[in-house]
């Protein structure tokens, strides 16, 4: 491969891809402290994908008091594991700026806020369809009693609501991994909304059954 090539993250393609180098450039500083010198290097590299041709600009900051192999890498603009569900835009408007906000989060690998806003449109979910009522089990029992919910699906929403009080009290910090599994709850709660208004188009044009005759 050659030496003006790397495999970078592509927030275009959404995967690794090879990436040409058009631009290095180095900062380089130093400072005294007694007998020692201390030392700090930034890095930044220009990308261009091979592939659709976005670009992409990479910081690489050293110090000479970390380890060896220690670096501080980041991306401009952030990298992004996932885009917005090309439907976000069927959805009741506030809703899509919740929705928006928790994906500003989620691509500034700001877990905590993600996963704080997913558990807020839930949150909006719940009282949009069955309003302020109760304790979050009685609410839960409730999406089921109106058959928003199946009991499994119940089960995985409890769990998504626990995670997302213990982002908010408890200072928990999920995996990238964990957060997308809530998010992937989140969207398929959401697409509720979607069923509802694809359902009533198809509804509409069925044609009514052919009455019986004696």
């Amino acid at each position: 491969m050659s030496s003006n090539i790397e495999w970078v993250h592509c927030n275009k393609c959404l995967h690794l891809t090879k990436h040409e180098i058009l631009k290095e450039h180095n900062c380089e500083d130093k400072d005294k402290y007694l007998d020692f010198v201390i030392w700090w290097n930034t890095k930044y590299t220009l990308f261009i994908c091979c592939g659709c041709e976005s670009v992409t600009l990479r910081r690489q900051y050293t110090c000479s008091e970390w380890e060896s192999n220690q670096q501080e890498i980041e991306f401009y603009p952030p990298q992004v594991s996932r885009r917005l569900p090309q439907w976000q835009d069927k959805l009741p408007v506030e809703m899509q700026d919740l929705l928006a906000e928790v994906y500003i989060a989620l691509h500034s690998n700001s877990r905590r806020l993600a996963l704080m806003g997913a558990r807020t449109v839930i949150d909006m979910f719940i009282l949009d369809k069955i309003g302020d009522i109760g304790t979050f089990e009685e609410k839960l029992k409730k999406l089921v009693d109106g058959g928003y919910l199946g009991s499994k699906q119940r089960d995985i929403l409890k769990v998504v609501l626990d995670a997302g009080s213990a982002a908010a009290h408890r200072g928990y910090n999920p995996s990238p991994e964990d957060l997308n599994h809530v998010i992937d709850v989140v969207e398929s709660l959401l697409q509720f909304y979607i069923f509802e208004v694809q359902s009533n188009s198809v509804k509409v044009k069925i044609p009514p059954r052919a009455r019986r005759t004696n």
